[in-house]
């Protein structure tokens, strides 16, 4: 009979288990940030939205005339998906919201990026804001504010945001609209259309809305554009870690090993079912076998070349996140070969961690041996720890 793993998990107290690890987001508003990289975490997704235009000024008009300044552009949308390192530092820059002007043309958005600094010559990710519309100081149809463009924009996803709407002059006209954020971004502010009516610009909603244009009627005075909506950024990644705790490989004896896993308090079906899950063969050949016969091939599996002893490889996990399970291997000469061949399930989102024994009953007690361990991460990606020193039986390692 070819020898093979067995194995079991022993979960420590107050161990929870679920599903597959959750997705957590960072969202950040307006101004300069600081974010660390969690430990865990290899892999980020980040969204960024441009601050939005500010909607165009309005001065007087004239007799039965209004004046109406155009909206401002929205923010652009930028997205990737960088590659971090846990403990490293992103730096996140979004966009403050632009302030309309009074009798002129409203500001620009700002842009908002994420990179390695405040520089964004060194973005890796940038979207670009919406342009200011156009005030009406002088009649005629001023221009909407552009949206925030693709090619001012960084990412391997970049949608312009929507351009503002003209200006207008002459009676019962509306002010521009402002233009949306890109991709699913704020609402441009309204234009404003009461008959005979004089107000500031309608702000644009956060992330990247542009802002309205002001409207005067007749003699109303100097107005002021809608602001422009402030810029976002979101940051979308699913730590997956394992935090291990103590390690150890020792020689056993059979007897030991079998009574630790309980196996002698197990009935002759609950034997059976432990013989077929790491032995098919052998206990397809023995329908009906007592308990006595199934603990002597349980034994003949563990130990294979009778010296009573198996290598056992322990290990603690303190907490794990996103493992899916484990496999152990063992070096052969110059390659590696693993242990068991079915993987040892992890625990997903375990805080407490848990306990992990793998016995290899084709280690050699009369040779030293070197394993390592193998973790599988939810995302798909492995994650190698050791190599861990096994000793010949009689002397004493890890």
């Amino acid at each position: 009979m070819t020898a093979g793993p067995f194995s079991c998990r022993l979960a420590l107290a107050f161990v929870l288990t679920g599903g597959a690890q959750a997705q957590e987001t960072a969202t950040f508003g307006p101004g300069t940030h600081a974010w660390v990289v969690p430990s865990g975490v290899t892999s980020v997704v980040v969204e960024a939205w441009g601050g939005g235009g500010a909607g165009g000024g309005s001065t007087n008009a004239g007799f039965l005339i209004a004046r109406g300044g155009a909206g401002g552009g929205g923010g652009a949308y930028a997205s990737s998906t960088l590659t971090v390192t846990p403990g490293n530092t992103l730096t996140i820059v979004v966009a403050d919201a632009a302030a309309g002007q009074t009798g002129a043309t409203g500001n620009a958005g700002a842009r908002s990026f994420v990179g390695p600094d405040t520089n964004p010559a060194n973005a890796q990710v940038l979207a670009a804001g919406g342009s200011g519309g156009t005030g009406n100081t002088s009649g005629g149809s001023p221009a909407g504010g552009a949206g925030g463009t693709v090619a001012a924009s960084v990412g391997d996803t970049r949608v312009a945001g929507a351009n503002g709407t003209n200006g207008a002059t002459g009676f019962g006209i509306s002010s521009g609209a402002g233009g949306a954020g890109a991709q699913g971004g704020g609402s441009g502010g309204a234009p404003i259309s009461t008959l005979g009516g004089t107000s500031d610009g309608n702000p644009g909603a956060a992330p990247g809305g542009g802002g309205g244009g002001a409207r005067t009627s007749q003699n109303g005075g100097s107005r002021a554009g809608g602001a422009g909506g402030a810029g976002r950024v979101v940051l979308t990644f699913t730590p997956t870690a394992v935090v291990l705790g103590e390690v150890a490989l020792e020689w056993l004896s059979v007897a030991t090993v079998l009574e630790r896993w309980g196996a002698f308090d197990l009935d002759a079906d609950a034997m059976l079912r432990l013989l077929q899950t790491w032995d098919a063969e052998t206990a397809a050949a023995r329908p009906g076998a007592d308990r006595e016969d199934l603990l002597a091939a349980l034994r003949g599996y563990l130990d294979p070349d009778g010296d009573g002893l198996v290598a056992v490889f322990r290990w603690e996990t303190l907490e794990e996140r996103g493992t899916v399970g484990f496999h152990v291997e063992r070096r052969a000469h110059a390659d590696w070969v693993r242990v068991n061949a079915h993987l040892l399930p992890g625990l997903v989102a375990a805080p407490m961690g848990a306990q992990y024994w793998l016995a290899d009953p084709a280690a050699d007690s009369e040779g030293s041996h070197e394993y390592r361990l193998i973790e599988l991460e939810a995302r798909g990606s492995t994650r190698s720890y050791g190599p861990f020193h096994l000793e010949r039986w009689g002397s004493q390692g890890w």
